[in-house]
Order: structure tokens, then sequence, then C-alpha cells
């Protein structure tokens, strides 16, 4: 419209509305040069043609308020070829006799001056948090913001948040802006629920007909979520926070960079946020706390200098007659894989030891399975001065218990019960290579990159080889990283930077897992075991038969290591085996 005034100043423009089912025309307006074209009038009906607005009980609307709009008079069509579909759109209503009307969808209001202006459509309202929301006053609101062009609201379905809204905008040619600051202009004058994840395209997509694609903004919604999760966790404590990020916005994965409101949370969803958090560090964290850090790696840096997080977690509800089970972390450092016992294990209170170095800096990383067992011991002992004692342990989680039971016993305490999941230990050190390291490295390169990398000639690999060999461990990884910045090299959805620190913690593990001694136990020891691990060409048996001089029981269950803890046979066999300490020994 703007085009056409400032081409023919003179021209007299016509808004002109009409559906195909009444014959098009029914209303227009001579548009003033001064009008706002987003908001274009209606007001001189065509002879003989008659508009209502009905609310949702089909009563006449009040002045300013927005519902549908209904068309009568001699233009209306018969009807269409389906007679189903014609009794929905042609009705009578009892209130108006003998007027047969065309419920057209669109939806408008009356303005001061008695004209009518067109809002949206009555299939574009939804219901957010509990809110009716028409789409296409969000839409007229995001397009009056400066510099804003065009811009269109989609709305899809997001699992726990119900609803998500997504807006895709246009800038006025020779504007910029950002989404940061769009977002901070549609909170003046968007309530919270209406608030739209945002993003600027170049060109809204247009069907063959001029009219908008909404099948590809919401393929564009969609892509949007997709996009997310790119940043990898770095530590144990990142990929704890993401899985919660991830779990309270319904998504599958979250990157550590990605901000939490520009992923559709909101203000109730950061409540929830803040909840589970506290749940899952077992420490304070307040809903303030996620608007002042709202992505994983801005909240994992506000752990580490603000909370100090305790080893000792409470996974259940305080139980004061129940007796303790306390669980062992497994290689990832958290405990939050043993919720899925909470159900079938309800008559215990569980504990979880999550590990020590949850919130620690990747270069300050040090200790072994028996110092790591000496703290957890101390702390359990805190919250249950004396046995007897259950522990639980799944992967490395399953080494810790064993050395958490073997101080125990030489502390003068009972264990009553030593359960072992899924656990192995590596016989001798894992072997320091150069070697071993470029292959760790490989696997996180692009395509093209590893492409590129082995197109490299081989004296330049033997080169890097004995570069690397003449360094100490320690200096060898950031050595490797400056080389591979200098070939071009590039890691897939990922950073040299975190991917020194994924490494480090990797080491930190194997170190551990390699630092294991076999002890000697008096206390009944029960094993489990995955099916898939034992299958595994690589499976070495610890022989654990050989742990304790007291009882011991081995079971097989159908899973893959990551999966046994999730297995409905394990949950029934380790009631069973509880079922006599139940209360025995509570605290």
């Amino acid at each position: 419209m703007q085009s056409i005034r400032s081409h023919a100043p003179a021209l007299t423009i016509f808004n002109h509305y009409g559906p195909t089912e009444t014959t098009v025309g029914v209303v227009m307006h001579a548009v003033e040069p001064a009008v706002d074209y987003r908001r274009l009038p209606l007001s001189d009906r065509l002879d003989g043609m008659r508009l209502y607005l009905l609310d949702d009980q089909q009563a006449l609307a009040a002045p300013g308020q927005s519902a549908e709009l209904y068309i009568g008079g001699p233009q209306l069509a018969r009807g269409y070829l389906d007679a189903q579909h014609s009794a929905d759109r042609f009705i009578e209503l009892a209130q108006l006799p003998g007027e047969r009307l065309y419920r057209t969808g669109d939806m408008a209001r009356y303005l001061h001056d008695g004209s009518l202006e067109i809002t949206g459509r009555a299939d574009r309202q939804v219901k957010i948090r509990g809110f009716r929301v028409e789409l296409d006053e969000i839409q007229a609101q995001l397009t009056g913001l400066p510099g804003v062009a065009q811009a269109a609201v989609e709305c899809i379905p997001r699992g726990e948040l119900g609803q998500q809204l997504f807006a895709f905008m246009t800038l006025v040619p020779g504007h910029s802006t950002s989404v940061a600051r769009l977002h901070g202009q549609a909170q003046d004058c968007l309530p919270d629920y209406m608030l739209p994840t945002l993003r600027i395209v170049e060109a809204l997509p247009l069907m063959g007909n001029g009219k908008l694609d909404r099948k590809t903004l919401q393929q564009w919604a969609d892509k949007v979520l997709d996009t997310v999760g790119s940043a990898l966790p770095r530590t144990p404590l990142d990929a704890l926070l993401a899985d919660v990020w991830a779990q309270v916005l319904g998504l599958e994965r979250v990157g550590i960079d990605d901000d939490f409101f520009e992923l559709g949370g909101h203000s109730l969803a950061a409540v929830t946020l803040a909840s589970r958090l506290q749940t899952a560090l077992s420490a304070p964290v307040t809903v303030n706390a996620v608007f002042n850090a709202p992505s994983v790696s801005a909240f994992a840096a506000l752990v580490q200098a603000e909370l100090k997080l305790s080893p000792l977690v409470r996974l259940s509800a305080p139980n004061a007659e129940a007796a303790n089970l306390f669980c062992f972390h497994p290689s990832t450092g958290h405990v939050q894989d043993y919720r899925t016992l909470l159900a079938p294990l309800h008559s215990w209170n569980l504990w979880g030891l999550q590990a020590a170095y949850l919130a620690e800096d990747s270069t300050t990383l040090d200790g072994d399975i028996e110092s790591l067992a000496a703290l957890y011991v101390e702390h359990l002992r805190q919250q249950q001065p004396h046995g007897p004692y259950h522990l639980l342990g799944f992967s490395l989680g399953g080494l810790l218990a064993i050395a958490a039971a073997a101080r125990l016993e030489s502390q003068g305490e009972q264990v009553a019960f030593l359960g072992i999941l899924d656990s192995q230990y590596q016989h001798q050190a894992p072997e320091d290579s150069v070697e071993a390291l470029l292959e760790s490295a490989a696997q996180a390169l692009t395509l093209d990159s590893q492409t590129l990398m082995r197109q490299l000639p081989p004296a330049v690999i033997t080169a890097l080889t004995a570069q690397l060999g003449a360094l100490p461990p320690a200096a060898r990884l950031p050595e490797l990283v400056q080389w591979a910045r200098q070939q071009g090299l590039q890691l897939d959805g990922d950073s040299w930077d975190h991917l020194q620190t994924r490494l480090r913690y990797q080491q930190h593990t194997q170190h551990l897992l390699a630092s294991f001694k076999p002890v000697q136990l008096s206390c009944p020891v029960h094993v489990w075991w995955a099916s898939d691990t034992l299958a595994q060409a690589e499976f070495v048996d610890p022989h654990w038969e050989r742990l304790s001089s007291g009882p011991l029981t081995r079971e097989v269950i159908q899973a893959q290591h990551l999966t046994i803890l999730e297995q409905g046979a394990l949950h029934q066999q380790l009631a069973a085996h509880l079922e006599t300490f139940a209360t025995h020994g509570a605290v």
C-alpha cells in the first residue's frame, strides 16, 4: 500500500472485503492517505448486505469486542456440494428468524466510528496456559514494533509446556536490530503468556496464490527446535543441567548456550525449572537465579561461584520409619538415574552420592576411588552414624560402593546389603598413548575435517605424533588443539575449548576406573549384569564372587548397560532382596 501511494499519490484506493461464498463483494472503505495500512477499516456495505458480529454463544457482540463475522443478504451462495459442510457454514439463528447467514470464520470488531476492523481468524484462536489467545492480535502487535515490516505467528504443541508460540518477522529495508532487542520491545506490549519465540527472516513464505504458507511456517518452527542442542556439555554438571533443561522444555536435548526463555520457557516454567534444579542439586535454587542465568553454561558458572554442593543428595521424600539406601554415582557424576527406583523401592529412604568433583574446574581434577569413597562415607555417616548400611552402585558407582563398604567394615560398622549393578574395572592402567588421544580428537571432527585429516601427508602425522610424544601427558591436548586450529580442522557442533574440558573429564574417569583395587569384604553381595555387557567381546569378568566371604547372588537382566536401571525385572529383584531390611535399621 505504501509503495502504491508513493508511485500514485492521487489514486483513490478502496479496501474491499467479501468471501467467495457471498459472491465476493460485501463491504468496502475508501482508504485515507494517513490511515495505518496494517489496520484497514471497512464501512460501506453493498446494497442489501447485512453484517453481524456474534460471540461464542452466538449473541450480538458489544462495541469493541472481537467476535466472529456472519454475513446475510441476497448475495449468499446456495451452499457447497458437501451437505455437511454447508450445514456448518450456512446457518439460521432463532434470534434472527428468516435470516440465512454465512459464517465467515473471520474475527472482527466495531471501531468507535462504527466502521469494522478484521482482527484475524476464528481458527487462529488458541489456549495458552489457560488464556484464550488470538494469534493475529500478537501478529499485529509485533508488526507495530520499530523496524518490523511483517510478522507471522504460529503455535505448535510442546508436551509439558503446552502450546508454544513462534513468530517470524521481516525488517523494513535498511533497518537492523537483534532478536534480543525485539524480545525486549515485545515484552512492553504483550503479556508474558503471549510472548512468542522470535526469529528474523529474509521473507515470509507464500503460496502460489500469494497467501501466507502456514505449513512452511510450522516447519520453520520445528527447525528452530531442531537447531538447539548444538553446543555439547563440557562437564558432568553441564550434562546434568542440560537434562533438567530439556525435561522442563519438552525437548530431546538442549545446548549449553541455549537460552531457556528463547526456547519457549516462561515464568511458570521457570518456577518448575528452579524446583527441579533444587531437587537435582540438593541445594537452594531461586526462580531469580533462572532469570539471571537462563542457559546451562551460565547456570553452571553460577553453581561453581555461589552454590556449595553436598555429595549427599536426597532422592526420595523423607520417611522416618524407613531404612536408608545409599546410591553411588556412575561416571556421569550425578545420581538422577536412580530416580527410576523411587516407585519400586517406595518403602526406602533413597539417597544419592553425587560426584564430589561435579562443580569443579576440569583443570583441578584429582583423587582416586579410595579417596572419593572415604569422602562419601564421611557424608553418609553424618546422615546415618551407624549401621547396618545398605549400599548400591551402578557402573563406576559399583566400584565406589565396594570401596565404601570396605571403609565402613574397617571402622567396625555392619554392611547388610551391597548391590553392584553392571560394574567393571580396568585390570591395568589405560595406555596413555598419543595415538589414543589422536583417535579421540578425530572422532569429534566434522566429516569434512576427518577427510582432510586422512589426506594429510604421512610425514605430517608422523611429525605431530613425535611432537606430542615428547611432551608430558597433561601438555599434549593443548598442543594438539593448537595444531588442529592451524590446520583449519573443524569440530562437529563443538568448540576446541569445550572438547578439551570434556576429554579431561573422560581421562579422569579412566583414571578412577584404573585406580580401583579389589578388596576383601564380609558383607552379603548382590550382583546384577546387563545381558548386553556379558555378550561384548571385550568383557573381562571382575570375579565379584571372590569379593566377600559373605553370601553372593548373581542375576542377569535383559538390558543394555545404560538401560539396566529402567528394567522392571531389576526393580522386582531389588525390592525382593531388600524386603527383609525395609524397616530394620531405620534412622
